[in-house]
This record gives structure tokens, C-alpha cells and sequence, in this order.
């Protein structure tokens, strides 16, 4: 059966929960199997966000990372493909905060409100200079 041909929901469900509970156990093989089945998922969420194909296959391992480690915690009340899609949306979204420049205010001539200013004066001043 090729990987992402579907499966009848209740056969693939209790295979799926055989490589889940073998992988939490640490069965590696079973882990590879999930890997294979859900790559393309995470892939797919990680390069909608990201863009770039190198970035999203960092992130697909460090997602995968992060279940392997997860798994032994993860109940069985919720489809596993809408959990690993929430860790993975999860992950890029922190590689996307980790990516976000730092501006330095260092550089500035000159301080953004002087030591004396009244509040009430500088808003009266911008709002004279947008009007």
C-alpha cells in the first residue's frame, strides 16, 4: 500500500495507535513510520509559513524532535494528525520569533523623549504634526 494512500478510518486508526503507543515505548521503527506517514503535513505547514524549503526542514525535524519526546504524554482523546499539526504550527511559529530581527537602539543621535518633556507636550506636538 503506497504511504499516502488512506486507509479505512477504523484499520488505520488502530495501526496508527500501534505506531504511536510502539514509538512512546521507544520503538524507533514505528517512530520512522510516522515520520514517513505525516513528513508531507509538516512540511506542507512549515513552508506555508516560512517560504523557503531549507527552513521548513529544519523545522520538520524539530518537530519531530518534539513528538518523539512528546508521545509517552499524548492521549488518544484527540486525532494524533491534528496534535502533530498544532506542534508543528507551534514550532514555526517560535522559528519564526527566533528570526525576527533585533533593532538596536543604540545607534540613535539623539534620545526619543528628553529628560524634561511633559507627556501632554509631545502628544500636542504629534498630533500637530499629523494634521
Amino acid at each position: 500500500m503506497a504511504q499516502s494512500e488512506e486507509v479505512p478510518s477504523t484499520e488505520g486508526d488502530a495501526e496508527e495507535r500501534r505506531l504511536i503507543d510502539r514509538s512512546a515505548a521507544g520503538d524507533q521503527e514505528a517512530f520512522r513510520q510516522l515520520v514517513l506517514r505525516y513528513h508531507r503535513l509538516v512540511i506542507n505547514v512549515a513552508f506555508r509559513a516560512l517560504g523557503e524549503v531549507a527552513l521548513a526542514e529544519d523545522v520538520a525535524q524539530d518537530v519531530f524532535v518534539k513528538v518523539y519526546k512528546a508521545l509517552p504524554a499524548y492521549r488518544h482523546d484527540k486525532p494524533f494528525k491534528h496534535w502533530l499539526h498544532r506542534v508543528a504550527a507551534n514550532t514555526v511559529t517560535d522559528s519564526l520569533r527566533r528570526r525576527r530581527p533585533v533593532v538596536s537602539l543604540d545607534g540613535l543621535d539623539q534620545p526619543l523623549v528628553s529628560a524634561g518633556s511633559d507627556p501632554q507636550d509631545i502628544a500636542a506636538r504629534h498630533d500637530l504634526q499629523r494634521a
